[in-house]
């Protein structure tokens, strides 16, 4: 579990979600029979094109696993959800649904 982790978050480093506007939310471990799995949760802002506009965070689970019995090692990232928000005057509030 622990080697999963480090290659998981080193892995990381060499995606595109490596740069501005990406931030790491959480990165947690799971066991199960013969799988281990290791997740990233990460948060990915997409700029409003227009002025006075709300941004929107889309918020996805970047996971690996491996079988212990095969060695096979997946990845998987699946959407968790999406918000939209906008900062004005140093301040940033969540917008209306």
């Amino acid at each position: 579990a622990a080697t999963l982790k480090t290659l998981s978050e080193y892995l990381w480093q060499f995606t595109s979600y490596n740069n501005f506007g990406n931030v790491v939310l959480s990165s947690s471990g799971a066991t199960a029979a013969s799988n281990l799995s290791h997740s990233i949760v990460i948060a990915t802002l997409t700029r409003a094109t227009t002025t006075g506009s709300c941004d929107t965070i889309a918020v996805a689970n970047w996971k690996h696993g491996v079988n212990t019995t095969t060695g096979v090692l997946t990845l998987s990232v699946t959407s968790l959800f999406t918000f939209q928000a906008q900062e004005s005057n140093g301040t940033v509030s969540v917008c209306g649904s």
